[in-house]
C-alpha cells in the first residue's frame, strides 16, 4: 500500500483506503483531549505531558522536541526495523513479520523488563501516515494479533492502545518530533510504578533517535525522497 497518489485512476482507488487510514488517526487522537496535557518534565529541550484515559489506567504520554537531526534519516531509523535494538529504550529484540510496503509493515518485538518483572512482547502494525493538510508526517503504530505469535509463558503480552509519532522539518538538519503513547504492559505490575517508568520513556526515545539520526547516512529510498519533495520541496 502507498499513499503517493498520481493519476486519476490511482485516487479512486485509494479514496476508501485513505478514509480509512485518517478515520483511524483521528479515532486514535480523540482517545485523548488535547486540553488535558499536564507538563511534567523539560528538560534538554524536551517537553514531556501526561494526562488520564478511559482506555487504561496506565497514563498516557506526549514528547515534544526539536531534534538536531534531518527528517530524512529519521525516517530510515524509524523504517530500518533490524536497527531498533540500538536506540529504542529496553528493546531485546525486533523483527519485521510482514513487509507490506515502505510505508506499512507488521513487527514483532521484545522488550527487557528489569527484574522481577516479566519481560513484555508485542505485535505491532506500523503505518507512515502523510497529512498533507498540517505537512506533517506521523508514523502510527497500534496493537494487532497473528496466529502465528501467540502468547508464550516467558513473556506477557503489552498492549499499545495507542503510539504516533509526528515529524516536520525545521530546516536541512532538524526536526520537530512529538510522540504520542498510551501502553498497557498488562500483568502484575502495579500502575504507580507503570506510570513511573513510562515517564521517561518517550524522553528517552526521542533523544536515542536524535542521537542515531544525527550520525547515521543512510540512502533515502526513493519512496520517501518522493514524498518528502512533495510536501517541502526537498531533494
Amino acid at each position: 500500500m502507498t499513499l503517493i497518489i498520481s493519476g486519476d485512476l490511482m485516487i479512486r482507488k485509494l479514496v476508501p483506503i485513505l478514509l480509512l487510514i485518517f478515520s483511524n488517526v483521528f479515532a486514535s487522537q480523540a482517545m485523548l483531549n488535547d486540553d488535558s496535557w499536564k507538563e511534567v518534565k523539560n528538560k534538554n529541550g524536551v517537553v514531556i505531558y501526561s494526562q488520564k484515559s478511559k482506555l487504561s489506567k496506565a497514563l498516557a504520554f506526549k514528547a515534544v522536541g526539536d531534534l538536531e537531526a534531518p527528517i530524512e534519516q529519521i525516517l530510515e531509523l524509524l523504517r530500518r526495523v533490524d536497527l531498533a535494538t540500538s536506540w529504542m529504550p529496553r528493546l531485546a529484540s525486533k523483527k519485521v513479520i510482514t513487509s507490506i510496503s515502505d510505508f506499512e509493515a507488521i513487527t514483532y518485538s521484545v522488550n527487557d523488563l528489569p527484574w522481577p518483572f516479566t519481560d513484555r512482547d508485542m505485535i505491532l502494525s506500523n503505518s507512515l501516515i502523510i497529512d498533507r493538510e498540517s505537512k506533517k508526517l506521523v508514523v502510527e503504530i497500534k496493537s494487532v494479533k497473528d496466529k502465528n505469535y501467540p502468547i508464550v509463558a516467558k513473556n506477557v503480552r503489552s498492549i499499545v492502545h495507542l503510539g504516533q509519532t509526528w515529524m516536520e522539518p525545521l530546516g536541512e538538519r532538524r526536526t520537530r518530533v512529538t510522540v504520542i503513547v498510551l501502553i498497557d504492559p498488562m500483568g502484575h505490575i502495579p500502575m504507580w510504578l507503570v506510570n513511573l517508568l513510562q515517564k521517561n520513556l518517550p524522553y528517552n526515545l526521542l533523544k536515542n533517535l536524535e542521537r542515531e539520526a544525527a550520525r547515521s547516512d543512510f540512502p533515502l529510498r526513493p519512496s520517501f525522497k518522493k514524498v518528502l519533495k512533495e510536501l517541502y520541496n526537498r531533494n
